[in-house]
């Protein structure tokens, strides 16, 4: 069996196996000579072969493995996700223990969807992710700093958009928002920096500082994120403002439109003030990471003028006094 449509071919994660996909999934690698670089199955995958595969996916000379796409998001759907959401509502476990389990599986689609050329389908595998964290946080409130001790501080894109869409939730908590208005500020913060996507990697990982023209690139994503979830559709314009809006600055110095003050939507400077933090308190390439105080203090004393001051003075109460 041979496909010559690359584009519904994503190379194989590394953790993608899993002994409870029952359904199990197709394997192919990229032929070359006479195949003309097709798509080549080298096994269809069940769980009981997952011994055997895992050991050939070790071997130093092999070929690189894809599965198709719509097997990578049948999984995710269907056996990441559907298993979280069963274990939650048979166990109906404490309120951190659901954030706890959502969130690496939270990590791993939005990573796979910003590192490999996969399609937005991949994201709406997340669906079911904002209601569990919805109904969880309804019976047990959760405050901010036990939600930062269960966060990784990393350098990936992936893990900054799931913290700031958790920070944003508990913030969202402490402002005493509706169901409906928090379930849509936690999207937004977590959708907010897919448009990193599309900027090169060369320059978001980048150890030295940004030349001119690399530092005008990476100030398109805003633009680039909003638009890919107009697109998508069924998004609410809290949502897309908080793409688009997330690095404007209160006094206007911010990008991409130097909004200023409350031209600045609500929820948008309520991401800026939770990017800001995660950004101090994660690794980066160029330094090492802040504690909260740190970053608290930097925030609050070195670049007030960047926030809204009646935000983040809720936000510093929130996470300085529990």
């Amino acid at each position: 069996m041979a496909d010559t449509r690359s584009d519904d071919y994503k190379p194989l994660p590394k953790d993608f196996l899993e002994k409870d996909w029952k359904e199990g999934f197709g394997i192919f690698y990229k032929g070359g000579g006479e195949s003309g670089g097709k798509f080549l199955k080298f096994l269809d995958y069940h769980p009981s072969d997952y011994s055997h595969l895992y050991k050939v996916l070790r071997e130093k000379d092999h070929h690189e493995f894809y599965v198709h796409e719509e097997e990578l998001y049948s999984y995710y759907r269907n056996c990441l996700v559907k298993n979280l959401k069963l274990g939650i509502l048979q166990e109906s476990p404490p309120t951190l223990e659901v954030f706890q389990r959502i969130y690496p599986i939270a990590i791993r689609i939005i990573n796979d969807y910003l590192e490999f050329e996969t399609s937005e389908r991949i994201l709406t595998a997340l669906e079911e992710i904002p209601n569990l964290l919805m109904e969880a946080q309804a019976r047990e409130p959760i405050c901010l700093s036990k939600i930062f001790a269960i966060t990784r501080q990393d350098s990936r894109v992936a893990t900054h958009c799931v913290n700031v869409g958790y920070y944003c939730l508990a913030l969202g908590i402490e402002l005493k928002m509706d169901p409906k208005e928090l379930r849509e500020t936690f999207i937004g913060g977590l959708f907010a920096d897919l448009g990193k996507k599309f900027i090169p990697s060369a320059i978001l990982l980048k150890e030295k500082a940004l030349d001119a023209d690399e530092t005008q690139e990476v100030h398109k994503h805003p633009s680039f994120g909003r638009k890919l979830l107009k697109d998508m559709r069924g998004f609410s314009d809290i949502v897309l403002d908080m793409a688009r809006e997330h690095h404007e600055n209160f006094d206007g110095s911010g990008y991409p439109h130097q909004l200023k003050g409350n031209r600045i939507s609500y929820h948008g400077r309520i991401c800026k003030i939770m990017d800001v933090f995660n950004a101090l308190t994660c690794d980066r390439p160029f330094r090492q990471r802040m504690t909260p105080f740190q970053a608290l203090t930097l925030m609050k004393d070195n670049i007030p003028d960047s926030f809204d001051p009646q935000l983040l003075t809720t936000f510093f109460n929130a996470i300085a006094l529990k």
